[in-house]
């Protein structure tokens, strides 16, 4: 469960949503946020899910270093379709400020998730 969670950690959510929004607006497409924001929320439910058993010291080091991935990222691939695309912010502040409601996310499942099991584990105890 931990090593799953490790890998779905590895995955860079802010970066893959900044990518997926410049590289179509730069080919002029429509942009489907239906598709990017429908798999950033089931990975979030579901890396929050498998998280119960990680400690809270790794799961904030997975998510700095997830952050971190993010911004070398998009330093290297998102080239933005004009230069006021991430104003008022710069690009790294807009990732950095995307990356939290992922953690904040990630933390409320994790916390629910964590009750549900303490219920049912103190239920079938009783």
């Amino acid at each position: 469960m931990k090593l799953l969670w490790f890998c779905m950690m590895l995955i860079p959510g802010p970066f893959l949503f900044h990518f997926y929004e410049t590289t179509m607006r730069n080919d002029e497409t429509d942009i489907s946020y239906i598709f990017i924001n429908g798999f950033l929320l089931i990975w979030l439910i579901l890396s929050g899910i498998l998280s119960i058993r990680v400690s809270l010291r790794v799961f904030f080091l997975m998510h700095s270093f997830m952050i971190v991935c993010s911004i070398i990222l998009a330093q290297l691939f998102i080239n933005p379709p004009n230069e006021s695309w991430f104003n008022p912010f710069t690009m790294n502040v807009v990732i950095l400020l995307s990356s939290l409601p992922i953690l904040f996310g990630q933390l409320m499942t994790r916390l629910m998730t964590q009750s549900l099991y303490r219920f049912i584990k103190n239920k079938n105890l009783s």
